[in-house]
């Protein structure tokens, strides 16, 4: 019997240590996870702060982009306007005529003030040559191509900053997840 009790006593003794490991374990995962709560709040904390940034961003962004679209909206009406006034022949484009000093005299009668032998005058035509209109063609085809690349260029950025900010989320998403899936199988 005393074997029976001695045997029952030595048990009581393993299981004991085994409980007291098992607390001392559970206190360690315990901490493990505090610690890891503690850094997915921190976390949470940071991706919100970087969330509320890149939305100020975003608006400020779209309030560029809305100044930019009013701007090229107005330089495309003037673009029209002046195509239009350019189409009617509203555009007039000096001529210099060259008259006599005698015709001169006898209109203003001041010949002193007028000593050259010709004076030039501007009229106006309504005519445009050949090379004013290759002129006009040619800044108009500029305009157009600077005004594609600068929208091109904003599209660019919209995309640059979406995939940035797409990126920056899965990170820490992925951050959170693993630190969660570490704290929940320590």
């Amino acid at each position: 019997m005393e074997s029976e009790i001695d045997l029952l006593r030595q048990e009581n003794a393993r299981l004991t240590a085994k409980i007291t490991g098992l607390e001392v374990e559970n206190a360690d995962v315990k901490a493990k996870y505090d610690e890891a709560m503690d850094e997915i709040v921190k976390l949470k904390a940071e991706l919100k702060s970087r969330i509320e940034e890149l939305e100020k961003g975003r608006t400020d962004t779209v309030a560029e982009n809305a100044r930019r679209d009013d701007a090229i909206a107005e330089l495309k009406a003037e673009v029209v306007k002046l195509r239009d006034d350019n189409e009617e022949g509203k555009w007039q484009t000096p001529e210099v005529i060259n008259v006599p000093s005698s015709t001169v005299d006898q209109l203003d009668n001041s010949s002193e003030v007028l000593s050259k032998s010709t004076v030039q005058f501007s009229c106006v035509s309504e005519e445009k040559t050949p090379e004013d209109k290759k002129t006009d063609a040619f800044l108009n085809e500029v305009h157009k191509k600077g005004v594609s690349e600068e929208i091109r260029q904003r599209n660019r950025e919209k995309k640059l900053q979406h995939e940035a900010l797409s990126q920056e989320v899965h990170s820490i998403s992925q951050n959170t997840a693993s630190t969660t899936s570490t704290t929940s199988h320590g």
